[in-house]
């Protein structure tokens, strides 16, 4: 059975990863999302895989179910 490790016990896959810029993570508008808020991006830019800008989609309905956030919360 392959290993999905290098000798190093490190990933042999590229982990992805959504990231937040420091500029972004120290701001006070960043630091004054509800939690709620918060997922709603972090969802948003995991969905953007650097050719769909512009293309991106997330509904009230699906924001609510996915993140199990109310329906008010994801509006």
């Amino acid at each position: 059975m392959p290993s999905h490790h290098n000798q190093k016990g490190r990933s042999k896959k590229r982990s992805q990863y959504v990231p937040i810029p420091h500029n972004v993570a120290r701001s006070d508008a960043w630091r004054s999302l509800a939690g709620a808020a918060t997922k709603v991006y972090i969802e948003l830019r995991a969905r953007h895989n650097g050719y769909n800008n512009g293309d991106l989609s997330l509904s009230y309905r699906e924001t609510s179910d996915l993140l199990e956030i109310g329906k008010s919360s994801a509006a």
